[in-house]
């Protein structure tokens, strides 16, 4: 079991690993400014188009991520491959994390159709946000997206906080998204720079280093270890 619980652990430690460069954190913190242009945005092409931009900027993120992940991460750090026990947990969180959106969906959907006040619209939503973003964390061993999760979460609140009391344009998204991006990319830079320096180019006509970190309870010696 010791040995089991030690390699459960590894495998822990090494995914996590995944996210000490910051790229997620800037990706993340850049898909949320989206939420500060569409306002603005929904006035020249409507609500329903400027919303529809949601997926694409998404996907513009993730694929700078993974670009950047293979041609100055990978040649720095070198690649893992994860067993089906790890393989498994990402599918899972991947099903719960499509059947919230399409929950985060039909409620947007409610919302647009019944007009209900701004405080339910936004409670609405940030509770969704927070759902999301804290099942990924779980299921990533993402931690800081916990905290980022509650800023978000907390975020359509505040500006409507600021809208009710301050009249801040577009029910205060702007300045709220703005600030929770910031402090988001801020975080992921950082981590980044740090990352360069301490991972070195390895020299040249050096392979990248590859790590195997099965996590399967056929390797773990114990028969009887829970999985996740």
């Amino acid at each position: 079991m010791t040995h089991g619980m030690s390699l459960k652990h590894v495998e822990r430690e090494a995914f996590a690993s995944q996210f000490e460069d910051g790229l997620w954190d800037i990706c993340t913190g850049s898909y949320l400014l989206i939420f500060v242009f569409v306002p603005f945005l929904g006035k020249i092409m409507g609500d329903f188009w400027s919303s529809s931009l949601l997926l694409p900027w998404w996907g513009l993120n993730f694929a700078a991520v993974k670009l950047i992940k293979k041609y100055v991460v990978t040649p720095r750090r070198g690649t893992v491959n994860f067993g089906p026990r790890r393989k498994a947990r990402l599918k899972k969180s991947s099903f719960l994390l499509l059947v919230l959106c399409t929950v985060g969906l039909g409620l947007g959907i409610l919302s647009h159709l019944r007009l209900p006040s701004p405080w339910v619209i936004n409670a609405r939503f940030g509770l969704t946000v927070l759902a999301v973003s804290w099942i990924a964390a779980y299921f990533l061993d993402f931690t800081r997206l916990y905290f980022y999760g509650v800023m978000s979460a907390a975020g359509p609140m505040v500006g409507e906080l600021l809208w009710q009391n301050f009249r801040m344009v577009h029910h205060g998204y702007p300045v709220v998204f703005g600030t929770i991006s910031g402090i988001m990319i801020l975080i992921g830079v950082v981590l980044f720079v740090r990352f360069l320096r301490t991972h070195p180019l390895p020299p040249e006509g050096a392979l990248p280093r590859q790590s195997d970190v099965t996590g399967d309870r056929s390797q773990q010696g114990d028969e009887n270890e829970k999985p996740d």
